[in-house]
């Protein structure tokens, strides 16, 4: 083995290791509906996620004008660790809601 080859090889190793360290500390929030499809009379829950965020204050509801509120606000908090140090969390609030209406309905946007 060359030594430049071996220098390669650690620069490369410590290269991944921080970019993976700071790919995991980005903050990222999404939302999503389930199911998809609902009609009329049934329910779909709408869920927003914070991930690898230090503290969310508060997540402002979108407009449910064409939807019953069934449910919600509901929270979820998780938190994993690795040798005593935060390794992943999250954070979710997700709405139970019924259409008023039939047809494509759009749920407002979310503030975080």
């Amino acid at each position: 083995m060359t030594m430049q080859f071996l220098f390669t090889k650690i620069f490369l190793s410590g290269y991944l290791i921080i970019n993976a360290f700071f790919l995991q500390a980005q903050v990222k929030v999404s939302a999503n509906v389930s199911p998809a499809v609902i009609y009329q009379n049934e329910y779909a829950t709408f869920r927003v996620v914070i991930e690898n965020s230090n503290g969310v204050q508060k997540v402002a509801p979108p407009d449910f004008k064409n939807f019953y509120l069934v449910s919600g606000p509901n929270e979820e908090f998780w938190e994993s660790s690795l040798n005593n140090q935060p390794a992943k969390k999250y954070y979710a609030v997700s709405y139970i809601v019924q259409p008023k209406v039939s047809g494509r309905l759009a749920i407002g946007i979310a503030k975080v």
